[in-house]
């Protein structure tokens, strides 16, 4: 409990116990002062914390902070969006950087005017990579990053009360745009014009409308070829949930004369870094530019366009909806997906039937350089 009282010069003093015995004490120029610091310290006695003064308190730096944040997601995010999240705080810490000088930058900088100036940075064509201007919504994704560090910072009760309390801003978001999904007889075409272990992914992609994230992880060991069937393991799954597919004999009669099975199933030639199995999409682009598909098809999303095209293929050809997601990995909406079993629910067959062949202009795949492991 702590007590004020005035003192003969006219300051007034207060006095209390910290929770380890110590008596302690601090003069102040006025009652309100005095009451204010009053509070405070019976938060922290009663907390059981010693109260010290905020100047005496080391802030934390926030390079310090981004550090330990990405150390805290690394027990729950998978490698590519750990990798995101490293990337968008280093360029958060530039922009602090750049702003207010050389490290190091302390928490208490964070603010909402910070937040609002770094979204409107992150949109300066200087800024973006390799100079190109950000499109609104990537700015925003960036900016998100930075705003789930300050609330993961605030709460982690590492540095009690040395951390601003988090503030969000308001952000544009794009508006969904009409799917424009390519056809089968398109997506061969993109295939025949892409060029080495590239027509490999595409030709995964084009079988299953799997995310391009997952089909780079996969390896040999995931695919039983006589059952006809693909693991994706919890640890690259987007939903980390792991689950088994069945695959269309077409795709396992392609994956027969891939030669060596052993490593990952898509080979990469890319030395090994932090990007080795990430597919670069402006190598995609150019293929679907060489195959005279129109922009708006693929524009800002070459691999994805794949998983447009199955899911949109599929269900054209009379596919049920919940057998496609199941597929692609979709959360099957509302009670359904707690109740269907999806080996029996559907005669996979049947479903996998609706896959045609390829065109006959793509290319026999013959790429064997590069590593498989």
């Amino acid at each position: 409990m702590a007590y004020i009282q005035k003192r003969p010069s006219g300051s007034w003093q207060l006095r209390w116990t910290d929770p380890d015995g110590r008596d302690r004490a601090r003069t102040l120029p006025t009652k309100r002062a005095a009451e204010q610091l009053k509070r405070e310290v019976e938060e922290r006695v009663a907390r059981g914390r010693r109260w010290e003064p905020r100047d005496a308190r080391e802030v934390p730096d926030l390079r310090v902070i981004s550090e330990q944040y990405i150390k805290a997601c690394a027990l729950r995010l998978r490698p590519r969006t750990l990798h995101r999240y490293a990337e968008n705080l280093e360029v958060f810490l530039r922009f602090v950087e750049e702003r207010h000088g050389a490290p190091p930058n302390y928490a208490n900088l964070l603010s909402k005017p910070m937040m609002e100036d770094y979204y409107s940075w992150l949109q300066e064509p200087r800024n973006g990579l390799h100079g190109r201007q950000r499109r609104a919504d990537t700015a925003r994704k960036i900016v998100e990053v930075a705003q789930l560090m300050w609330v993961w910072a605030e709460d982690s009760d590492r540095w009690p009360e040395q951390i601003p309390r988090p503030r969000k801003i308001e952000m544009k978001r794009a508006r969904p745009r009409r799917v424009k999904a390519p056809t089968w007889e398109e997506m061969d075409r993109c295939i025949a014009a892409a060029t080495g272990w590239q027509q490999k992914l595409l030709t995964v992609l084009r079988f299953t409308g799997l995310r391009v994230g997952e089909t780079m992880l996969l390896t040999w060991d995931d695919i039983d070829l006589d059952r006809r069937e693909l693991f994706i393991d919890a640890s690259i799954s987007k939903n980390h949930e792991e689950r088994t597919i069945p695959i269309s004999p077409l795709l396992v009669a392609e994956l027969a004369g891939w030669g060596v099975r052993t490593g990952y199933l898509i080979p990469s030639p890319r030395a090994k870094g932090p990007r080795y199995r990430q597919p670069r999409a402006r190598d995609v682009a150019r293929a679907w530019e060489r195959a005279g598909v129109p922009e708006r098809i693929w524009k800002q999303s070459p691999h994805h366009a794949f998983r447009k095209g199955f899911k949109s293929e599929m269900l054209r050809a009379g596919a049920p909806a919940d057998a496609v997601d199941f597929l692609q990995g979709h959360v099957t909406r509302g009670g359904r997906g707690r109740y269907i079993d999806m080996e029996r629910a559907f005669d996979w067959d049947e479903v996998l039937g609706l896959v045609p062949s390829m065109c006959n202009q793509v290319t026999p795949l013959s790429y064997t350089g590069g590593s498989t492991g």
